[in-house]
């Protein structure tokens, strides 16, 4: 099996209960539950303030796993897409928000298409995605192409310091023999479920879209609750976040 076929099979099981915040609240997982409830509040405020009228207005999750950010867009009003690479994501996407939302399997050449066919995007969303995605630069001229001037470009990726941390701490990650300091790693899920995780700082982001015609509008730090913090990452400081959350806008 090669690499994107496996990475592909750890998506596809860890859509079952990891990555789907519509199983039962004793079935969700923290690590997993905290994209939404501590990530999603800093992407809507955002797209609120940016978006003064969101009737008509069509928007993209792009890596959408198990539809929770679709269903957070379908509810402002938004004209909602979601693509997932994952069959897995996209079958459980499928059963938890039906109609609501247009949902496809693919990557971001799938959103191309979409985009030539129905018309480009005025916000694309993406949480805890692009760190995944080795060829970084290829997708996002994919997502540029995609979306209308002037629309906002929203994600969420690991902060490179609590990263550090966590290698440090053995929580997490993993160096892989063929790498130094923490640009590849390997991402340790429940039961034994690893993938290539690719980090980059927000000077690198920033380099990237700066290049494509963006500026940047957005740069928040959420933190976790010192509870949580203990509870689900003991060892880790609470004064460090866990994730970066990055907006821009097509100039």
């Amino acid at each position: 099996m090669n690499k994107d076929k496996n990475n592909q099979a750890v998506w596809d099981k860890l859509s079952k209960q990891y990555f789907n915040n519509f199983a039962g609240s004793d079935e969700i997982e923290p690590e997993a539950a905290e994209n939404l409830y501590f990530a999603w509040p800093v992407m809507e405020k955002f797209i609120k303030e940016n978006v003064k009228d969101m009737d008509g207005q069509r928007a993209l999750d792009f890596g959408c796993g198990a539809g929770e950010v679709c269903e957070k867009l379908a509810a402002m009003g938004l004209a909602t897409t979601g693509v997932d690479y994952s069959e897995g994501m996209i079958d459980a996407a499928r059963k938890n928000v039906g109609d609501t939302v247009d949902l496809h399997l693919g990557d971001s050449k799938k959103v191309l298409e979409i985009a030539a066919k129905d018309g480009k995007f005025n916000v694309i969303v993406s949480v805890l995605v692009f760190p995944f995605i080795e060829e970084i630069e290829s997708v996002m001229r994919d997502l540029q192409q995609s979306l209308n001037e002037g629309g906002l470009l929203c994600f969420a990726v690991f902060n490179e310091e609590w990263v550090r941390r966590a290698l440090e701490n053995n929580i997490d990650y993993e160096q892989p023999e063929d790498s130094q300091g923490i640009s590849k790693l390997i991402l340790n899920f429940r039961e034994n479920r690893r993938v290539e995780i690719f980090h980059r700082s927000k000077k690198e982001y920033d380099n990237i879209l700066e290049g494509l015609g963006f500026a940047r509008l957005l740069e928040e730090y959420p933190l976790f609750p010192e509870e949580f913090i203990s509870k689900v990452y003991p060892g880790m400081p609470a004064d460090i976040s866990e994730y970066i959350i990055l907006g821009y806008k097509k100039t």
